[in-house]
């Protein structure tokens, strides 16, 4: 039987997540991302909307993915061990392993990748995650963390490295 796997996204806006969303969807993995989901109800993603209603419809979609033994990239800033909890509570049935990738973005950097994006994050939205940011670690459930230390030279080679492990790494299972 086909082994799955759930990947969170941590790091605080601007981290370069979505970026690294993107490989992994070439990669071919599904992708649940609540700033999606606003963008398809509301039309636009920086409508907060229903919180309760876009987070509900992201962890359904999670897990039809995962009960389709689908591969998936949560794409949200998970910043708090309480928002990692509520995904690997709903999603420890539905895959075989859950992993975080955990992009650690210098401040500076984040703040000049949200100034040259189109959807910009109010700076002070930025400066409250870093505050309330906790460290993920293994014993909120995840097999493996991996650390992308993205930088100011803006290169996702880290990234491409620590996808090119994983696959080497699950290729035994």
């Amino acid at each position: 039987m086909r082994k799955n796997t759930l990947i969170l996204l941590c790091g605080i806006s601007g981290s370069g997540k979505s970026t690294f969303r993107d490989l992994l969807v070439e990669k071919g993995m599904k992708c649940v991302c609540p700033d999606l989901i606003r963008k398809d109800l509301y039309g636009d993603e920086n409508i907060q909307g229903d919180g309760k209603m876009v987070f509900s419809i992201a962890y359904d979609n999670m897990i039809i993915f995962g009960d389709a033994k689908e591969d998936v990239v949560f794409d949200a800033t998970n910043i708090t061990k309480k928002a990692r909890q509520k995904i690997i509570k709903r999603a420890k049935n539905s895959f075989d392993f859950i992993l975080c990738y955990y992009l650690n973005t210098p401040l500076p950097v984040a703040l000049k990748r949200n100034s040259q994006r189109k959807r910009q994050v109010p700076e002070d939205v930025i400066f409250s995650q870093l505050k309330r940011f906790e460290q993920p670690s293994l014993d909120e459930g995840f097999e493996y963390i991996a650390v992308i230390e993205c930088g100011f030279n803006d290169n996702l080679n880290d990234g491409r490295k620590v996808i090119e492990e994983l696959e080497n790494y699950y290729k035994k299972y």
